[in-house]
């Protein structure tokens, strides 16, 4: 009986230390809002907050043209200028920054279409990844977390149709990439039947 009561005690002093909102945290996140600062939000598509340094941006898109905005702790927002200032034409998407490597999509090099591919931006010298030239979609890409890899989408040829999960690989011999295809893939099938694919490369050495 007297170990009973003890351990209801304990009991209701742990539960006493846990946030309402979560477990063991010493904050709660509040309701969401949408900032109350002018021209956060517009008729147009504000979309993909990315870190680069010390700046939070964001995507807007205006008259189906990509341009980045920097938005300060108080929601005020400023337009982002890219350094070097060539960039600022590239209509960029997806920005993504390693150090002091930029990754991104565009348009592809001499191509008008919309279709995009991967650039690198990389001690001043400005690389297109994809040797593809816009022939499809190639976009969103991130560095894997030991840099060996940069992943992105694509609905080329050769996946399982709609946008797949692409890379490329990094050659740490020849500080250069090479483009492969992963089928690391994980779906759901009609029965409910957890499948996976399995991994098949294409190499592609890029331009």
């Amino acid at each position: 009986m007297k170990t009973s009561i003890i351990f209801c005690i304990s009991l209701l002093l742990s539960c006493s230390f846990l946030a309402p909102n979560g477990l063991g945290q010493d904050y709660v996140w509040e309701s969401y809002t949408p900032p109350e600062a002018p021209n956060v939000n517009t008729a147009n598509d504000e979309m993909h907050y990315t870190l680069l340094g010390k700046s939070l941006l964001f995507t807007r898109i205006v008259n189906g043209k990509p341009k980045q905005f920097e938005i300060n702790p108080l929601h005020q927002i400023s337009p982002y200028q890219w350094n070097p200032p060539f960039l600022n034409e590239m209509n960029i998407v997806y920005p993504f920054l390693h150090d002091s490597t930029l990754y991104f999509a565009t348009q592809a090099m001499g191509n008008e279409q919309a279709m995009l591919s991967i650039h690198e931006l990389k001690d001043g010298m400005l690389k297109q990844l994809d040797t593809l030239n816009g022939t499809c979609y190639s976009s969103q890409p991130f560095l894997s977390p030991d840099g060996n890899a940069l992943y992105f989408v694509s609905d080329r040829e050769g996946g399982y149709g709609g946008t797949d999960i692409w890379y490329f690989s990094k050659d740490n011999k020849n500080d250069s990439w090479t483009q492969r295809k992963t089928k690391t893939l994980i779906f759901l099938s009609l029965f409910g039947k957890m499948e996976f694919g399995v991994i098949q490369t294409l190499d592609q050495p890029r331009v």
